[in-house]
């Protein structure tokens, strides 16, 4: 019998205690940004990052993609699960069957959910007057501009800015199920006044 109690415990599986802790809130300590602008001659630039800090995210997809009863797409990780010959992990064993929940809720699935983004960066252009002359026009300003770009995180899923506008309710905020990775996006175009 496994020190938690359980009679199905094997070499491999998870240590749990029946001591219940608090792992965190999903809910960040702060949220903060900060906004750069900054102009030379005909060149600008404008960029947008965004973050929060001491924030936790149960992360489910990574407890979807450890086992193999259920689901599909796996990640490569699991070739590092527990086997008799390979005790150096931090992973427990592969099974089909998992009668000692070692896919449970559990501290092993909690990762801190703390980032900070990239959300917006654009740089600019703008034609010089004796070339606004010519063509008749206001201005012209050209631009390449970018969201998400860069995430800075330690969280091991897709996205941390996960669960927290979700319109399931309260008690999904801060739960990772799978949820569709913020779009890295490039655009390019032109500003044209008449």
């Amino acid at each position: 019998m496994a020190k938690d109690g359980r009679t199905d415990a094997r070499p491999g599986d998870f240590r749990f205690s029946k001591d219940q802790t608090w792992l965190g809130s999903p809910f960040p300590k702060f949220d903060y940004g900060l906004t750069f602008s900054a102009a030379y001659k005909n060149f600008d630039m404008n960029m947008f990052w965004q973050g929060v800090q001491g924030n936790k995210v149960w992360n489910a997809k990574r407890a979807w993609q450890y086992t193999f009863d259920y689901g599909s797409g796996k990640v490569t990780d699991v070739l590092n699960s527990w086997t008799p010959q390979n005790t150096n992990t931090n992973l427990s064993r592969a099974s089909f069957i998992d009668p000692a929940n070692n896919k449970r809720s559990s501290s092993y699935y909690v990762e801190d959910g703390s980032y900070l983004r990239l959300k917006t960066l654009s740089i600019g252009y703008n034609l010089p007057a004796y070339i606004i002359n010519k063509l008749k026009i206001t201005s012209a300003r050209f631009y390449v501009s970018g969201q998400n770009l860069i995430t800075i995180t330690k969280y091991k899923g897709y996205d941390p800015e996960v669960g927290r506008s979700d319109l399931t309710g309260l008690f999904s905020v801060g739960v990772d199920v799978s949820a569709y990775p913020q779009a890295k996006l490039i655009s390019a175009g032109i500003d044209l006044s008449f």
